[in-house]
């Protein structure tokens, strides 16, 4: 498996060309930081020359712990490259110039959360189905948007959403039921400072008012 200096040797010269990028362990970090977490996580191989990198979008909300890879992470893969091979430097100058091509463009695009919802369903569905299925996240930014009708409507769809916010927030869907926008957007927020507590992003963060407050 690859380590973290690997990670870094190879791709310190992105962070260096481009003056919206910052990396985080094995998380190249799209800046600025408001409520969607952009990047390209380079994640380890059972072959240990190899990086796995993937391009990364999901909101910060809920609270979260460790790194995931979102819903439907795209495989940075070239064909005519093969593995990317820690040991080829024309390998890691190859996948440097993939990501600048492949991934940057629509990473930056990505500044609200509309644009964020279009970014994903225009996913392929064959492995994991359609974006808007994706019951939890839908409840969650349908809140942050403000559209507290459509939250309600999805709740009754999966029991495990129920398991949840019945242990980490039970005052969530009352809050939304009574159309208290202040509660909804202070727990959002304080999610969000947890999870850029947890992915030492305190200092690319960007706190910024959610559509509902605005």
């Amino acid at each position: 498996m690859t380590t973290t200096a690997q990670v870094r040797e190879a791709f310190m010269p992105l962070v260096a060309r481009h003056s919206d990028l910052v990396l985080i362990g094995r998380f190249l970090i799209v800046r600025p930081v408001h409520h969607i977490l952009r990047g390209v996580f380079v994640d380890r191989s059972s072959d240990k020359r190899s990086f796995e990198p993937h391009i990364v979008t999901y909101p910060l909300v809920p609270a979260q712990e460790t790194v995931m890879l979102g819903w439907n992470p795209v495989w940075l893969y070239d064909q005519s490259v093969g593995m990317w091979d820690v040991t080829k430097p024309d390998t890691i100058t190859a996948i440097r110039h993939h990501i600048e091509a492949i991934a940057l463009p629509p990473l930056r695009a990505i500044k609200t959360f509309d644009d964020y919802i279009a970014h994903e369903r225009a996913k392929s569905t064959t492995f994991y189905g359609h974006f808007d299925d994706r019951v939890f996240t839908n409840i969650l930014v349908a809140a942050a948007l403000g559209d507290f009708s459509k939250a309600l409507q999805l709740r009754p769809q999966d029991e495990r959403i129920e398991r949840y916010f019945a242990k980490f927030a039970p005052d969530f869907f009352p809050a939304l039921e009574s159309g208290n926008r202040e509660f909804i957007a202070n727990t959002l927020h304080q999610w969000e400072a947890a999870t850029v507590k947890a992915f030492k992003m305190e200092h690319i963060w960007k706190p910024t008012p959610f559509p509902l407050e605005i």
